[in-house]
């Protein structure tokens, strides 16, 4: 017999749920093995589903089919920097990913690091920075690197006029 009811709780983690039923008094349990849909159970999602007694007497939901998704297909999800609309299936929506402007996948960017210190990060499908730690102001470096030479060559310069100084001195002295 065919049964229809609402997934009241799904745990990603174990795999496991249940679904309310009206005319049950309890709750009926499923495995994520016998969902038979290409999603992952959500709350409120409408199941039509068959009921199997396990040894135990206690009901397990078999064979269950969705009819009613309560999350609607490609709604629009703004990113937090609110610049890019983007249609993501809001089921497969994750907060600890992102969607890669590359290969617009989900993803979980991977971290490259340099004796140490975060570079960058990668796409782990196409390879392209997400996003890029490493020193914004190359300016700075170069002004740096120029301070450095002025210095540099001043202090070898300084040298010379010492030697030269010294030279001056010994012939005045010893003449």
């Amino acid at each position: 017999m065919t049964y229809k009811g609402t997934v009241k709780f799904y745990n990603k983690e174990k795999g496991f749920g249940f679904i309310y039923v009206e005319n049950k008094p309890e709750d009926v349990y499923f495995h994520i093995n016998d969902w038979k849909n290409p999603t992952i159970p959500c709350g409120n999602d409408e199941v039509e589903f068959e009921i199997k007694t396990l040894e135990d007497e206690r009901e397990k939901a078999v064979n269950i089919k969705l009819v009613k998704d309560i999350v609607k297909e490609d709604e629009i999800i703004i990113d937090e920097d609110n610049s890019n609309l983007n249609k993501v299936h809001k089921r497969n929506f994750n907060p600890d990913r992102i969607l890669c402007k590359g290969c617009n996948r989900m993803i979980v960017p991977r971290l490259i690091a340099y004796t140490g210190n975060p570079s960058h990060s990668l796409c782990p499908f196409c390879g392209t920075i997400v996003a890029d730690f490493r020193n914004k102001a190359p300016l700075i470096n170069v002004i740096l690197f120029l301070i450095i030479f002025i210095i540099f060559v001043l202090f070898i310069f300084w040298y010379k006029f010492i030697f030269l100084f010294i030279a001056i001195f010994v012939y005045f002295i010893f003449g």
